[in-house]
């Protein structure tokens, strides 16, 4: 696997055995040897394909990618500030949808 990316036997067995990520480019070249994406590489192949029952275009439309990319982005938060985060979510979309059939 290394001669296939251009990396020492030494680099892939401390991937493999420490738990750590390679860096960006190594996993675009390991995925690319392995014939997969990137995502599922990193086990995050929880990404919606479009025309997913989502109703999300994550190819297509640059604003449900960028929503996306957000709410990934709320898994680096602790329980509390998530549960924070979707409780005023949800509070602002329901008060929303409540202007909107008044």
């Amino acid at each position: 696997m290394g001669r296939r990316i251009g990396a020492s036997q030494r680099a892939i067995t401390y991937y493999e055995t420490d738990g750590k990520y390679p860096p960006a480019p190594v996993v675009a070249d390991l995925a690319a040897a392995l014939g997969v994406t990137m995502e599922a590489l990193m086990g995050r192949d929880d990404i919606p394909e479009p025309g997913h029952a989502s109703g999300l275009n994550l190819l297509g439309d640059p604003d449900d990618r960028r929503l996306w990319k957000k709410f990934r982005q709320l898994r680096n938060l602790s329980d509390r500030d998530q549960a924070y985060v979707f409780k005023t979510l949800t509070m602002i979309v329901e008060t929303k949808g409540a202007d909107r059939s008044a």
